[in-house]
C-alpha cells in the first residue's frame, strides 16, 4: 500500500473544540500535520495502530488537545502525487493552533522517548509537512471518527484568489448537498515542507462519513447529476484526478 497525499501549507486560525475532533481527518481550521512513514520489514497497520493507547498516555501529558489519524490509500495513482512512491500510510495530526501543535511538540520531545522508540520499531517517517486548512462546507459526520477521504491537486483558474475560491466551492457544496451528497468540503493550501512541485498549489478535499455516502455521492456525479457544480467550480480551481483514502481514528480526545 504505497502512496502518498499531496499538499500545499500554511497556518491559520483557531478551531472550536468540537469541530476540532470531527474535522482533524482530513481537515479543520487549525494546524495539520502530516508525516508519510514506511513500515518496517514483517511489521503491518495492526501493529502500527497497537500503539494507540501508549501515545494517548504520553501526549495527554503534554496538556496540549492533538488529534490523529491514519490515512491508507483506497484508490491511489501513485504516479499523480509528485512523489516517489515509498509510502505506506500517512500519519495526518491536528492541532488547534500553530502555538498549540508547538507545545505538544515540544513536551513530546521531551517525555515521549519510549513511546518513539515503540513507534521505531514499527514505521520510519519519511517526511514531515505542516498546513492549514479552511472550511468550506460540513456536511454529514460520521459517528465513530473513521471518513472517506477525496483529494485533488489544483491551481488557481484565472485570477482566482483564496475568497473567490472558498466562495464558489461553498455554494458548490451546498448545491451538491441539496442533490443528495453527503460529503465535507475543504481546501489545504500554501505549502511548507512540500516538493517544489507543488508550491503554489491547493488540495480540493472531500470527506465523507462512510463508503456508503462516498459511493452514493459518486453515483450522483456519473449520472451526470453534478455537471453544473463541476463547471462552476472549474472558474476558480483547475483540478486533476481525485485520489481516495480511508481514514482511521489514531487518538481522538474527549471533546
Amino acid at each position: 500500500m504505497k502512496f502518498f497525499l499531496t499538499i500545499s501549507i500554511t497556518f491559520f486560525m483557531s478551531m472550536s473544540m468540537s469541530a476540532s475532533a470531527r474535522d482533524a481527518a482530513p481537515a479543520g481550521q487549525g494546524v495539520l500535520d502530516l508525516i508519510p512513514f514506511a513500515l518496517k520489514d514483517g511489521k503491518d497497520m495492526s501493529d502500527f495502530m497497537a500503539l494507540r493507547e501508549s501515545f494517548a498516555s504520553t501526549i495527554e501529558k503534554t496538556g496540549a488537545t492533538y488529534y490523529a489519524s491514519v490515512l491508507t490509500p483506497l484508490f491511489v495513482d501513485r504516479a499523480a502525487t509528485g512523489i516517489a512512491p515509498s509510502f505506506d500510510a500517512i500519519w495526518l495530526g491536528a492541532s488547534r493552533s500553530p502555538s498549540d501543535f508547538a507545545k505538544a511538540h515540544q513536551q513530546y520531545l521531551k517525555i515521549g522517548g519510549e513511546t518513539e522508540k515503540a513507534f521505531a520499531e514499527v514505521r520510519t517517517n519519511l517526511q514531515r509537512m505542516m498546513m492549514a486548512t479552511e472550511v468550506i462546507y460540513r456536511g454529514v459526520e460520521s459517528s465513530d471518527q473513521s471518513n472517506v477521504v477525496m483529494l485533488s491537486t489544483c491551481s488557481p483558474a484565472g485570477d482566482a484568489d483564496m475568497p473567490d475560491i472558498a466562495a464558489e466551492l461553498r455554494s458548490v457544496s451546498k448545491a451538491m448537498a441539496e442533490k443528495g451528497s453527503k460529503g465535507s468540503t475543504f481546501l489545504w493550501h500554501s505549502g511548507i515542507g512540500v516538493p517544489n512541485g507543488l508550491e503554489g498549489k491547493y488540495i480540493h478535499a472531500r470527506r465523507f462519513p462512510d463508503l456508503a455516502a462516498w459511493g452514493s455521492s459518486m453515483s450522483l456525479y456519473r449520472a451526470g447529476k453534478f455537471s453544473d457544480e463541476m463547471q462552476a467550480r472549474q472558474k476558480v480551481l483547475s483540478c486533476g484526478a481525485p485520489r481516495v483514502y480511508l481514514s482511521d481514528a489514531f487518538h481522538w480526545p474527549a471533546d
